[in-house]
């Protein structure tokens, strides 16, 4: 699944984040569905920050936010996640359910 995942300290923070499962994390990691709440302040240092160089690989922006050094904090839903649309087929699915050609 190409669905991100991010795994935790013990506190909540993340320590990382993936699309692919990673073996190492296996059994830590966690569906992330990225609802992210910041102060003006905040947002203004995330957009003076240089991208990394593993943000650019991964195509996660949330490694910029760890690999200069600040946190972010992961709370976990209160729901199970619905299905994502990711593939083509998803969107088949979606639009059937909605009632419009697929």
């Amino acid at each position: 699944s190409q669905s991100v995942k991010v795994w935790t300290d013990a506190r909540g923070y993340a320590l990382g984040f993936a699309r692919c499962a990673r073996e190492a994390c296996r059994d830590a990691c966690r569906r992330h569905l990225g609802l992210y709440a910041y102060r003006v302040r905040s947002l203004r240092a995330y957009a003076a920050l240089a991208a990394t160089a593993r943000e650019r690989a991964e195509s996660l922006e949330q490694w910029r936010i760890l690999e200069h050094g600040l946190r972010l904090h992961v709370w976990p839903a209160t729901a199970p996640p619905p299905a994502g649309v990711d593939t083509e087929a998803d969107l088949r699915r979606v639009r059937r359910l909605l009632g419009r050609p697929a």
